[in-house]
Parts: structure tokens; sequence; C-alpha cells
């Protein structure tokens, strides 16, 4: 099976005078592996 891991990171920034948003998108790998590692999923929510 082969898999595409993707990497998007995405954000909003409010300082009270103005507001930005945005994001990226990149390859979460960059070649086969057999060793995995998850993040802890923290949004800030």
């Amino acid at each position: 099976m082969n898999v595409v891991a993707e990497r998007a990171m995405y954000f909003v920034h409010s300082d009270g005078d103005c507001s930005r948003d945005g994001g990226h998108a990149t390859a979460g790998i960059n070649g086969p592996s057999m060793t995995r590692y998850f993040a802890g999923g923290y949004t800030g929510f």
C-alpha cells in the first residue's frame, strides 16, 4: 500500500489592531520508512 502524507499548517493571528490568516502545506515525508511518528494533535482550542 502506498501512502502520501501531507503536512498542512494553518494559522489565524490577531493583535487587536489587525488580523492575519494563512498557512502552508508540504510533503510530510520525503521517502519510504518503517518508522512512524505522530504529533499530539493539540490545536489550542
